[in-house]
């Protein structure tokens, strides 16, 4: 990645400005600009951004209640959206790529099939 050495030889991403989006080039920011306007706030932090549309409870539940008869798949990662399965994928990036070119930015299920998945412990999640 190119570099620019600025002020005082602190090393900056080529095209970064001291200052910009409430950056004082002294450290990590916690400012957020108070123009929403723009769009260029990410939706998760603008205060007038719709609830995200998350993962349907019903394709978890297809997942768990095919995931039995999938054990020629045991390894392989399914694409589930709308409640059906869309077929099973060798790799993770790979279902996820055909889960956008399929239905767009939205919310899908990818899942390695494991038919010996053991739920984690809050413990272990918490880390």
């Amino acid at each position: 990645m190119p570099v620019d050495r600025g002020e005082g030889d602190q090393v900056r991403p080529l095209g970064f400005q001291a200052g910009a989006c409430g950056d004082t080039g002294e450290g990590p920011s916690t400012s957020i600009p108070s123009d929403t306007s723009t769009g260029s706030i990410p939706p998760a932090v603008r205060p007038d951004a719709a609830p995200a549309a998350g993962l349907s409870p019903g394709d978890i539940a297809v997942y768990k209640e095919n995931l039995a008869g999938w054990r020629e798949h045991q390894g392989e990662h399914v694409l589930i959206h709308g409640g059906e399965v869309h077929g099973f994928f060798p790799t993770r990036g790979e279902a996820r790529r055909e889960g956008f070119r399929r239905f767009g930015p939205v919310a899908f299920l990818v899942k390695q099939v494991d038919l010996d998945e053991k739920p984690l412990s809050m413990a272990v999640v918490a880390r």
